[in-house]
């Protein structure tokens, strides 16, 4: 299981080597891409943490699951003189090599990946090199190195802890080494409860009043509660991943014990018989198999159920698109326009005849403008100033719903909320606002007084429910138009070409937003994450069930040697492999679908989201129904399929040879 472990840590860090950035890069970006300064590697940091904390768990489960079978012959080295200090020095060693190759690895497929893939990427001969970036890789480095000796350190203390003869004693019970923990064990177990219980408390009281804005306006010094803060969230993030995995493996073990039940009733002898008879028995082993498969099957069911999310929220933006936009005033001219709503409205005769005609479907809005502002716009070493000013589009939520259903609602539209869009800014020198500037302003929140809930989408421009906001900032004239084909008018169809015949261009103004844009999440890169997580499921299935089968290598031995049919001992295992696999893949598809559902929520947890009990529950029930279920039932069945064929062909190996065989095979893997 070693390769395994490694793997394990290699991947993470590829994934956390691939958010720094390419190392070669445009000399703008060179010393600050990405996010300027040294606040990247902070930034990274927070989430490398918490990605080696879930990847060393699973390399350590994968190093004792490896370790098991050689309990009996560590317990003989400890017995022969070989010291634990040795032992665990061996073990510290050789996951410096582990750690060592998997980090070289990952940072070559790492650079060579992010120079393809980042705007910002240049060629080594043209670029300059990152120095962040060059940093950070090798932080990612040192962390998964020290990561991988960790993990090889405390599976190997694990199974040295006790005496010889102790360690001897358990090998037949397939259990843990008993043993004292040390008193700074059991304080540190402590002391990480309370710190979760604190990260807990500190999430709770954030997501109501969120602490960051809070400390801005308040302290004189609000850098030491943003930063403490954000600690008590990374342990709370942790700590619930922690308590998911808890809950996935004891919902499998419940499944576990339920199967052995029902198999054991087919009488007592037979397959199901001697598969129920291990299934019902405690093991070390065979927990940390379910342990495993179900971590890993949550995690793939996270991310499936987290992909789903993505694509409704995709395909919400799409159908809220417009194809084009009327506007009674000159939104993006030379002249701001004062703050509040336009008070001219669209003429409302050509309004309603446009809003007749079967060609296309329209949804009116009023036209809310913020107080305008100065700005000072530095990107590389140059810098501007100008004035810029915030537009609102205040949209006929029932006019939207008929020509697109629940689809502002799905991207979290209520009252109190703003729909924040990619261009969100009016520039008296050209609209959009110059995209990756670096804006530095003192906003007047004129219209703002009202608190708002900005949520970011893909969308045109911002958006707001009209009602409410008519209700908040008064009278809403219908200052402008949005426009979308109707059903069954052509791909591609020109909506101006049919609102030119109402409102001749020199009446209003109008905006024909980027039609090459799109909004696709859930298509190639969606199932290459699948079959990248069904092939490491299957492959981590097999590994776990192959261990699974080797430790009941003596005990279908002696079964076979008091006469059981061959056929059944063939089966035997196979059921067990299938009842192990089925169980810890449910478990870990119910952890990880309610995990996405509670966490893409755009209410529940959001740190100052309205805490509307409506909207939460339609927005769960809405996740849920965007989980793809059939890539879970493909994943679910490819994990079993896989289990169940490397049951087979262990068991019939086995079967191959006499019990005497496979009994002193039993005694030199240390199989008691």
């Amino acid at each position: 299981m070693r390769w395994a472990a490694r793997i394990t840590i290699g991947l993470a860090a590829a994934l956390a080597t691939s958010l720094s950035g390419p190392l070669w890069v445009e000399a703008a970006w060179a010393y600050g891409q990405r996010i300027p300064g040294y606040f990247d590697l902070i930034f990274l940091a927070v989430y490398t943490i918490p990605l080696f904390l879930i990847a060393g768990v699973i390399a350590w489960l994968f190093l004792r699951l490896g370790l098991a079978p050689r309990r009996h012959e560590i317990a003989t080295r400890l017995a022969l003189g070989q010291t634990r200090s040795t032992m665990v020095s061996q073990a510290a060693r050789s996951g410096l090599r582990s750690g060592a190759i998997a980090a070289a690895v990952a940072a070559v497929a790492s650079a060579i990946v992010s120079q393809f893939t980042y705007d910002e990427s240049e060629a080594p001969w043209t670029g300059v090199l990152s120095q962040t970036t060059l940093v950070a890789y090798v932080g990612v480095a040192v962390i998964a190195t020290a990561t991988s000796v960790l993990v090889h350190v405390l599976a190997m203390a694990a199974v040295t802890r006790g005496t010889p003869d102790a360690a001897d004693a358990v090998v037949a019970a397939d259990d843990d080494v008993p043993g004292e923990r040390p008193g700074w064990v059991r304080g540190a177990r402590l002391a990480w409860w309370g710190a979760y219980l604190l990260g807990l408390g500190v999430a709770a009281v954030n997501r109501f009043v969120p602490l960051d804005p809070w400390a801005i306006e308040t302290l004189a010094n609000p850098g030491w509660l943003m930063v403490t803060k954000n600690i008590a969230m990374t342990i709370a993030i942790v700590g619930t991943l922690w308590v998911a995995g808890a809950m996935a493996r004891r919902i499998a073990e419940r499944l576990v014990r339920g199967s052995a039940l029902l198999l054991g009733r087919g009488g007592a002898a037979g397959a199901g018989s001697i598969a129920a008879d291990g299934l019902a028995r405690r093991s070390a082993t065979r927990t940390r198999v379910v342990t495993l498969a179900a971590i890993v099957s949550g995690l793939v069911a996270l991310s499936l159920a987290g992909l789903g999310h993505s694509q409704a929220i995709d395909a919400a933006t799409r159908e809220a698109s417009a194809d084009g936009y009327l506007f009674s005033v000159d939104v993006f001219g030379a002249q701001t326009q004062p703050a509040g709503f336009a008070t001219q409205a669209l003429d409302a005769e050509a309004l309603a005849a446009l809003e007749a005609d079967p060609r296309v479907d329209v949804v009116p809005f009023s036209l809310l403008f913020d107080e305008p502002y100065e700005y000072t716009s530095c990107y590389a070493e140059t810098c501007s100033t100008g004035t810029e000013q915030e537009v609102l589009l205040a949209v006929d939520a029932e006019a939207m719903d008929t020509v697109a259903p629940s689809a502002l609602r799905t991207l979290g539209l209520m009252d109190g909320v703003i729909l924040s869009g990619t261009h969100w800014q009016t520039d008296p020198e050209g609209f959009p606002a110059e995209e990756g500037a670096t804006i530095e302003f003192t906003y007047s929140e004129a219209t703002d007084e009202t608190p708002v809930y900005r949520i970011g989408t893909s969308l045109e421009l911002d958006q707001t429910a009209r009602e409410w906001a008519a209700e908040t900032w008064g009278p809403a004239p219908t200052s402008g138009a949005m426009l979308f084909p109707a059903a069954g008018q052509p791909a591609g169809m020109d909506v101006f070409t049919v609102a030119d015949e109402y409102f001749p261009p020199s009446t209003v103004w109008s905006l024909d937003p980027d039609s090459g844009e799109s909004f696709t999440t859930f298509d190639g890169v969606g199932v290459a994450l699948a079959v990248i997580g069904l092939g490491v499921g299957v492959v981590m299935i097999v590994s776990t069930t192959a261990t699974s089968v080797r430790m009941r290598r003596r005990e279908l031995a002696t079964f076979a040697a008091l006469g059981a049919r061959p056929a059944d001992l063939r089966a035997a295992p196979v059921w067990e492999a299938t009842v192990l696999a089925g169980a810890s893949a449910v478990a870990g598809a119910v952890v990880g679908v309610i995990v996405s559902v509670t966490t893409t929520n755009v209410f529940l947890l959001e740190a100052g989201a309205p805490f509307d009990l409506t909207e939460i529950l339609w927005h769960l029930g809405a996740d849920l129904a965007a989980v793809p279920w059939v890539w879970m039932l493909v994943v679910a069945t490819g994990t079993v399929a896989a289990a169940v064929v490397a049951a087979a062909t262990f068991s019939r190996s086995m079967s191959a040879r006499s019990p005497v065989d496979e009994l002193r095979t039993a005694d030199r893997e240390g199989v008691r």
